[in-house]
């Protein structure tokens, strides 16, 4: 197989993992997409929405007190930013302006999930596989996409913050993988900077 067959073969396979990862994610399908409305997960989910709500209010800044919390004094919001700006962010993409909108937020709410789990299934097999190679890599990327604790966490209407926690932390590893590679050649501040990236946004998520 030549050199560019080898990367087709492999962008097509990570492709396909990562569909396979957003379908089993997306089964819920019918219980969620009822008629015109959106079912989130009782949890909270209907709170994340609530809060991008918010953030479109006062766009860009992501609100930090909430007057129905803590009734009837209000409260100071615990949750980092991350994933409100990000829900508020990629709804006015499609859009939305306003709490008018809420149907929008609520389907970026709901189909962001299964898409972060498909891109974590995805990056698994891309970063493993120069490690242990293109079959190893494929079944460890295969046993995540079914993983049921993944699933769980990044399947659709499942909004929250526990869906990135795979995604930057095995990102963060693989950083750090890299960076004690290159220690030894004495070119690491890319890796070093890269992990640092990734840790921030688990902060921030």
């Amino acid at each position: 197989m030549t050199s560019q067959r080898r990367i087709l073969f492999d962008v097509a396979l990570a492709l396909g993992l990562c569909a396979i990862a957003f379908a089993v994610r997306s089964l819920p399908w019918r219980s969620v997409f009822v008629g015109n409305h959106v079912l989130l997960f009782p949890d909270d989910p209907p709170y994340q929405v609530r809060r991008a709500l918010m953030t479109l209010v006062v766009w860009p800044r992501v609100p930090s007190y909430d007057p129905f919390v803590n009734f009837p004094f209000g409260g100071t919001l615990v949750w980092p930013p991350g994933l409100s700006w990000l829900l508020a962010a990629l709804s006015r993409l499609f859009g939305a302006r306003s709490p008018a909108d809420q149907l929008i937020v609520e389907r970026v709410a709901v189909l962001l999930p299964p898409i972060v789990g498909a891109l974590t299934v995805g990056v698994v097999f891309v970063s493993s596989k120069t490690a242990i190679g293109r079959g190893p890599a494929a079944l460890a990327a295969l046993l995540l996409a079914a993983l049921p604790a993944h699933v769980q966490y990044t399947g659709l209407s499942r909004c929250d913050h526990h869906m990135f926690e795979p995604l930057v932390m095995w990102l963060a590893v693989c950083g750090l993988a890299r960076a004690t590679q290159l220690e030894r050649r004495g070119s690491f501040a890319a890796a070093v900077a890269a992990t640092s990236l990734c840790l921030g946004a688990a902060f921030l998520l």
